[in-house]
């Protein structure tokens, strides 16, 4: 049927059209929403750009036309000849070891072999690509060796080495092609077409040398065999050589079945063919793909198929019992009625996924996206939904459940006994939509998070946030939960919460570390004034007390001369002050002491550190400025008899010049 009278069916309502052969037919950029192609021809028909939602392609087979299928062949074909034409004639210069008109053949001949064999066994080990940088290091020393030793001849070694790594690429990519455009008769043709090339170019150019065949021929096939088991591997999806599996897809699809940029949103392929498509649509979401057959030789891109394992659960849903999908992107994935039962789906995506009567108990559902997620009729006995992020879009209708856990390893069992009644877990998690729950594994900062609440409040202006309750699990565990409105956005709440408050913990922690070094470096120079003042304290409290004789002059009771008298006379201000001195050591002593004990109280409280280091701070200033206070009053005293001793001594030295 040609594309004009679906189009013109399908004005008229018609949407049934099983069976019928589209091949070639061009459909793209229209609107085939809800139409019924099962079991269809669709080989080589243009779906790019179109609307297939709700459209069924159960059992259709899509692919490759016959015409191309014989181009691209063909095209593999060539690609095998040159590489086998190249590879008989490495196996000729690599000959050359058994030629005796000269060393520098010799020396030709073993290098390239050398160099040939390093390249082998790191392409076969780490892939081909690893295998031409690490030739490349070989290639330079040993063609400047040959150069160097055989001079001309070392053309002919870099000839044999191009023309080694050149067929390796090509032979490699040509029957990864014919893999995956016509399967293992053409793989085969192809690789006797290659052993065919390379034994009539090594046998042609090695004739005339005695022994040299049987080896170039050997060389050419053991090249020959390596590109085969790489691209054996490569088609089945052996990571060490993923480029060359996406070019030989890419180049495989061309010309096949293409949906290119079309809209197949909960779509049906159920049974059907989809080799050699190209099915990099702009929405996959609820299409579903069971049973599909040659799913991973379809072009995919980078959507949800592009990762093999979950590609196989789509294909096989019964496959997933005890599964580890730990961060899988399933979002849009068609999984209803699987046998999900035990699965680790821990950080997955499953938003826009459906999961209509799938087994889900005892599943880990730690920490998923099920935003807009159809749940209808899951099991869900014994799952752990610890953290799961869901909304009023997600669909928890019918969830036929006895208990779930809130947190991993079987805790926090909900409900504490007994089971949930028939409709019961669905009205409570309606309640629960409400609300946002945020866990803290190893406690809480109060002033980390309550700089968050208000970074977040102010990010969602429209959202009323409000603590709901809070929550000490034991352990350093803290859950809070906060209630918001029906229609808010919690995942971008909740992930904003978590952002803001690992960042103001950071910032915390470096204000503290800052803080603490500052209130460091004051304690230092506390310390170090008092050490001083003690200094000053020990030096007074150790002088003598200081005693000076005093000389009286008085006439004697003859009026014949003079008597001179010398006395001792103590200056008890010194020895009061002294006295002074020694108390304030003693209490500085006991003062230090506390200091001392404050400060390795203060080491064992991270978060009361800067107060604590505050109050010894001002008491060590306080102190300071007391014994600053008893130094003045000491110096006062000093000062005032040193002025009395000299009124004295100068009223002496008077009456003894008057007398």
């Amino acid at each position: 049927m040609k594309s004009t009278e679906i189009f013109k069916q399908y004005t008229e309502g018609i949407r049934d059209f099983k069976g019928q052969d589209l091949r070639g037919q061009n459909f793209r950029g229209k609107d085939l929403s809800g139409c019924d192609f099962s079991e269809c021809d669709i080989r080589g028909t243009n779906f790019q750009e179109a609307n297939l939602t709700e459209t069924k392609f159960i059992k259709a087979k899509g692919g490759l036309t016959l015409k191309s299928k014989i181009l691209l062949l063909l095209a593999a074909m060539i690609l095998v000849a040159l590489s086998g034409f190249l590879s008989g004639w490495s196996g000729y210069y690599i000959s050359w070891i058994f030629d005796g008109s000269g060393i520098e053949y010799k020396i030709s001949g073993g290098l390239t072999l050398a160099s040939l064999f390093i390249f082998c066994v790191t392409s076969y080990r780490k892939g081909l690509a690893a295998g031409a940088f690490a030739i490349a290091f070989a290639f330079a020393v040993a063609g400047a060796v040959a150069f160097a030793v055989a001079g001309v001849v070392a053309v002919a070694f870099a000839v044999a080495f191009a023309g080694a790594i050149a067929f390796a690429f090509a032979f490699a990519g040509a029957v990864a092609v014919a893999g995956a455009v016509a399967g293992a008769v053409a793989v085969a043709f192809a690789v006797s077409v290659a052993f065919a090339f390379a034994g009539a170019v090594a046998f042609a150019f090695a004739g005339a040398v005695a022994g040299a065949v049987a080896f170039a021929v050997s060389v050419a096939v053991a090249l020959t065999l390596l590109a085969c088991v790489i691209s054996y591997r490569t088609i089945k999806g052996d990571p060490r050589d993923a480029w060359l599996r996406e070019f030989a897809l890419a180049f495989a699809s061309w010309g096949g079945t293409s949906f290119y940029s079309a809209t197949v949103t909960d779509a049906d392929f159920t049974g059907a063919t989809l080799k050699n498509c190209d099915l990099r649509a702009k929405s996959l979401t609820r299409t579903r793909f069971q049973g599909v057959k040659n799913l991973d030789l379809a072009r995919v891109g980078k959507n949800l198929l592009s990762q093999p394992h979950v590609r196989e659960l789509l294909i096989n849903p019964n496959m997933g019992y005890k599964k580890n999908y730990f961060k899988a992107n399933l979002r849009g994935a068609n999984l209803d009625n699987a046998n999900l039962k035990g699965a680790n789906f821990a950080q997955a995506d499953l938003s826009e996924a459906t999961f209509k009567n799938a087994d889900l108990r005892d599943s880990n559902l730690t920490e998923v996206n099920a935003i807009n997620t159809n749940l209808t009729h899951v099991y869900l006995t014994g799952a752990c939904i610890e953290g799961w992020n869901i909304d009023q879009s997600t669909i928890l209708d019918k969830i036929d459940c006895q208990y779930v856990y809130f947190l991993n390893n079987k805790q926090e069992r909900r409900p504490s006994s007994g089971d949930f009644e028939l409709g019961e877990f669905s009205k409570l998690f309606k309640q629960v939509l409400d609300s946002i729950v945020l866990i803290f594994q190893n406690g809480i900062n109060w002033k980390a998070f309550a700089s968050a609440f208000k970074e977040v409040q102010v990010k969602h202006q429209e959202t009323p946030l409000e603590i709901e309750t809070i929550e000490n699990k034991g352990e350093g565990m803290v859950v809070i939960k906060v209630k918001v409105s029906p229609d808010a956005n919690k995942a971008k709440i909740h992930q904003d919460f978590i952002q803001d408050y690992q960042f103001n913990l950071r910032e915390i922690e470096a204000s503290y570390q800052k803080k603490l070094a500052g209130k460091e470096k004051e304690i230092d120079i506390s310390n170090q004034q008092i050490n001083s003042l003690d200094n000053i304290v020990d030096i007074l409290a150790n002088l003598p007390d200081q005693s000076q004789p005093i000389k009286t002059i008085k006439l004697l009771p003859d009026g014949q001369g003079i008597e001179t008298i010398e006395e001792e006379q103590n200056i008890t201000q010194n020895q009061v002050s002294s006295q002074m001195i020694r108390e304030l050591q003693k209490e500085y002593k006991k003062t230090r002491k506390l200091i001392e004990e404050k400060y390795e109280a203060i080491l064992e409280s991270k978060e009361e550190i800067i107060e604590s280091k505050q109050m010894q701070i001002e008491q060590k200033q306080k102190q300071i400025n007391n014994l600053n206070e008893q130094l003045e009053f000491f110096e006062d005293l000093t000062n005032k008899y040193n002025k009395e001793r000299l009124n004295m001594n100068f009223g002496q030295n008077n009456d003894t010049v008057n007398e």
